[in-house]
């Protein structure tokens, strides 16, 4: 039985394309997007706008909302972090999770343990909520 050469390549075609999407699902990267949606079990960018939803979410800067187990941002998250951990440099905006640290903030912690290790309006650290305007 002879297997036409259209079929192999389309065989592989779709493999390969299967692959990509499979891993572009467990794991998300990308350098800088301006809009960007990024679905997946790990989700990384260095400068974000839009959303991340997984389980796990890192990012340099963000802005708009972080939706997951783990949210972690190194520099300016401004929007939302909603997770059990979440975790910025600085934030502007509404941290709700199990526990929420961030050096700054100008907005409100939601949670069980709320860190906000310069506050200045409140204590640094509080259960329930936290702020900082």
């Amino acid at each position: 039985m002879e297997v036409s050469a259209n079929f192999i390549t389309f065989f592989a075609d779709f493999i390969t394309q299967l692959c990509f999407n499979f891993c572009d699902l467990l794991f998300n990267s990308y350098y800088a997007l301006k809009e960007f949606h990024q679905l997946g079990i790990v989700n990384k960018t260095d400068e974000g706008k839009g959303l991340q939803w997984g389980p796990v979410n890192m990012a340099k800067e963000m802005t708009g909302l972080q939706l997951g187990a783990v949210n972690i941002t190194k520099g300016d998250v401004t929007g939302v972090q909603c997770g059990w951990v979440n975790y910025a440099e600085n934030a502007t905006g509404l941290q709700f999770g199990i526990v929420n640290y961030t050096q700054t903030m100008k907005g409100v912690q939601l949670g069980v343990v709320n860190i906000i290790k310069e506050n200045k309006s409140f204590l640094p650290v509080f259960v329930i909520f936290n702020f900082c305007f």
